[in-house]
Formats: structure tokens, sequence, C-alpha cells
């Protein structure tokens, strides 16, 4: 197998400025030290250069990365000047973005060159609390304004609850108006509050309800997943995000903890299973051959049998592998066949072939 990238997924802290209701990732945490840091990037540099991979990437995520300060990207920096002389790593991060001020906007503006970052907004409901347990929406949404006016790229999250239900056309335009170029509607997941507790067949009908608004609007606004969906169904081309695609052997995906930790997840990460090891103690080689390191791919390309025959395989490929059951199957398995039922319903497909059989592009 050719290596063609490298994607790390790197969390500096689990430590975090907001309190959100439904977080996973909050526990007591040690932060990513320096001297970590460094065997981090120069075992990567090692494996990089001796399979001629020009083409790294390193996602910084949390917790909330921009609480690690501008002092330590101003060493990633430094460190990446000293071990990839020839090769720029593709910076990107994952935020709440509220503390994009100061110092660290400045930092970052050098550090991040591709301009890309996740951020995540709820604009009617109080479930992104800050630490102080009021409402972090009003310093998010400064942190996003600034993050547009300084070209940032950014894909933006949005967490369906219970209560989106009521709001699904106010939700939709109030991301397309603010300006970020996509919005990802991502299911609250293990959340018992009845407030917000979401159902299969709760997601089912939100997606639903924004398929209709997102139509009448002759789908002008990047929503996703709906918007790979329709490409899929009106084109054939597979879709490309880790919970509905298929994750590539040739561009292998690792997680690494502020204690060094090593996950093909980073959901795994928040559960605390599926440690492959720790890089003070494994080369590159010797993580990419642990049979944990493909967990994904491989249970994409393994369904189960129901999954399988399932006419709507090439839509879901079995959902995030997170998510999974003990059968293989999504947890959000019935609400997803709700919105794949509509979908495949509608006039406006025309012609397409919208009954995912084995022979479609894509398909496993």
């Amino acid at each position: 197998m050719t290596i063609q990238s490298i994607n790390l997924l790197v969390k500096p802290t689990l430590a975090c400025n907001a309190r959100c209701l439904y977080c996973h990732s909050l526990k007591p945490t040690n932060n990513l030290s320096i001297p970590l840091l460094e065997h981090l990037l120069e075992k990567l540099a090692a494996f990089t250069n001796g399979h001629n991979i020009a083409n790294v990437s390193m996602n910084w995520h949390g917790g909330e990365p921009m609480l690690m300060g501008s002092g330590f990207y101003e060493t990633v920096m430094e460190l990446e000047k000293r071990f990839f002389p020839h090769t720029q790593i593709r910076h990107t991060m994952q935020s709440n973005v509220c503390l994009y001020t100061g110092e660290t906007r400045e930092t970052l503006l050098k550090l991040m060159h591709a301009r890309i970052i996740g951020a995540c907004l709820d604009p009617f409901h109080p479930t992104r609390l800050t630490a102080q347990g009021t409402d972090s929406f009003p310093q998010s949404l400064k942190g996003t304004l600034a993050l547009l006016r300084d070209g940032f790229f950014i894909g933006m999250i949005y967490v369906v609850h219970k209560k989106s239900l009521e709001v699904v056309e106010d939700l939709y335009y109030f991301f397309k108006n603010l300006g970020v170029p996509s919005i990802l509607f991502h299911p609250l997941e293990e959340f018992g509050n009845p407030d917000y507790h979401l159902t299969p067949q709760d997601y089912g009908e939100f997606l639903k309800r924004l398929w209709d608004v997102w139509e009448e609007d002759d789908y002008e606004f990047n929503v996703s997943p709906l918007a790979e969906w329709r490409r899929f169904l009106r084109s054939g081309q597979p879709c490309s995000s880790c919970e509905y695609g298929a994750p590539s052997r040739e561009s292998p995906h690792i997680v690494v903890s502020p204690e060094g930790d090593l996950y093909p997840c980073h959901r795994f990460q928040d559960k605390r299973i599926h440690c492959m090891g720790n890089i003070g103690d494994l080369t590159f080689e010797e993580i990419l051959s642990h049979p944990w390191a493909h967990l994904l791919s491989d249970s994409k390309e393994n369904l189960c049998s129901e999954c399988a025959e399932c006419e709507y395989v090439s839509l879901c490929r079995s959902g995030c592998v997170a998510t999974h059951d003990r059968s293989g199957k999504t947890f959000w398995c019935e609400g997803l066949k709700k919105i794949f039922e509509y979908v495949k319903s509608k006039e406006s497909f025309g012609d397409a072939d919208v009954q995912c059989s084995h022979a479609v592009p894509g398909c496993i």
C-alpha cells in the first residue's frame, strides 16, 4: 500500500473555556507538552521524508485548542521549520472560536496558511454555555465574524437536538445569511435530557424539513449531509465524508491525545477505546501497521449483512463507525432511511437513478 498523505488530528488539551451541555470531550486533562510535541513532529518527519509524502495535515482539536495560546503555536511553527524544511504542513483547527482575538489571532494567521477552520454555533437555544454558565453564542459569533473578515473558510457545524425541529427554516437562513460557505448538521448523540434528546425518528424528520427549506431555496447553500447525498444521486459522485463515505487507506487518519496516546478516530479517543499505543513508543510504520489504524476503512468495507443488502448502502455506508451497535448498524439507521425514502420520492430528480444498488459507482 502506498501512502499518499497523512492526516493527524491532534488534541493538545481536553480542557475548554465552554461547558456545552452535550460535550463528550471535557475531561480532566494534561496539556500536550513541548517535548512530546517535538517527539511527535520528529517522528512524523522521519516517516514522511522516508516515504516521500509531501501532503501532511494537522487538525488541532480539543477540548478547545485555542486555550494553548500563541506561545504553543509559535513553538509548533519553529519545530515545523526544523523538521519539515521542504514541506509545509496544512494546519486546520476545530474550535468554538471564542478566543480568536489578540495574540492568538495573530499567531493563527501565521500558522494556518490554508485558512480553514471548523466552528460550531447554536443561535436559538442555550446548549453551548461558557464556563460561567452563560450562553457562549455572542462570543462565538464575534469570533466567527472575525474569521470571515480574515478570509477563513469556516466549516460550520450545528448539533441537531430535539428543539431544533421547531426552528428548521430559521436555522437554514441564519447560517446562510451569516456568510459561512457550508454547514454540517450533526445529530446529538448519547444525551438523556428529555428537552434535547434526539431520537433517530426526530433526526429523520429534521432532515426532511431541512430538505424542503433547501429545495425551496434552489439548493443554493452547501448543506451537509444533504448536498453530498444529492450529488451522488444526480451524478454518482461518491460521498466523501467520514460518516457516509469510505475512508482511504492511502490517506490514513491518526488521532493524538494530550498524553500522546493514539486512536483511529477522535470519537474513540473521547470514549477511551481502541487505543493503539503511544507516540513515545511507536514509529509511524508501527502505528500504521496496527490493526486498528484502519478500523474505519475495515468497518466500511465489511458491512453487516443488513447494511450490505440495503438499497441505501451507497448513501449511508453504515454511517459513523462510532455510532454502530453490536450488529454493525448505525444508531441513526431508521432516521436515515426516513430521509432517504423522502429524497427518493422527490420529482426534482427526474430520471436520476435513486435506487442505490451495488452497480452504482461508489457502492460497496
